[in-house]
Order: structure tokens, then C-alpha cells, then sequence
């Protein structure tokens, strides 16, 4: 089995944007956003792309991958359960605040 840097972010990725799913579902208030962060995160995990690959002969590339990802942080940074303020347990500063 051999370990490539794309394997490990991609499951890094996967896991924080299934967490953020769940997050935004418990308590965001925000169950569409959640579900589509569950649904998005299925993408990341290397799984998913060796069962695309291989049953359906699609590859999905790495930059879109990398795109994905940072249109979906930025979606919850910003119009998430953590942007709204749901988590005042987390230090977060929002476009609104300033230093």
C-alpha cells in the first residue's frame, strides 16, 4: 500500500467536511447545507474514487477536487453555522468584525 500526499488530503478533507455536515445539521439550524456537505464530502474520500474509476470509468482530477474544497470552506466559513455565530465556543472573527 503506498501513501501519497493527494490520499492524505483527500481524507483530511473528507472528514472535515463531513464533520462540518454534521455540524450544520446538530446544531447550524441549516439541515439543506448539512446534507449537501455530507453528500460533497463523499467525493473526497479515495473510495469513492476508486469505485468511480472502476465501475463507471470516471476520474475526477485533482484540482477540481482542490476547487471543490475551497468553495466549500469558504461556503462554511461564511454562510455556515459557524459564520452565524452558532458556536460562540469558537474564536472565529467574521467579515463584520474588525481586529
Amino acid at each position: 500500500m503506498h501513501i501519497h500526499l493527494s490520499n492524505i488530503w483527500s481524507r483530511l478533507m473528507a472528514w472535515v467536511l463531513l464533520s462540518v455536515g454534521i455540524l450544520n445539521i446538530i446544531r447550524g439550524n441549516d439541515v439543506i447545507l448539512g446534507i449537501l456537505f455530507i453528500c460533497l464530502s463523499i467525493i473526497f474520500f479515495p473510495v469513492t474514487s476508486i469505485v468511480l474509476r472502476d465501475l463507471f470509468a470516471i476520474r475526477i482530477p485533482n484540482f477540481v477536487k482542490i476547487a471543490l474544497a475551497f468553495l466549500l470552506l469558504w461556503i462554511c466559513f461564511h454562510y455556515g453555522a459557524l459564520a452565524e455565530g452558532d458556536y460562540p465556543e469558537i474564536p472565529f472573527i467574521s467579515s463584520n468584525q474588525t481586529l
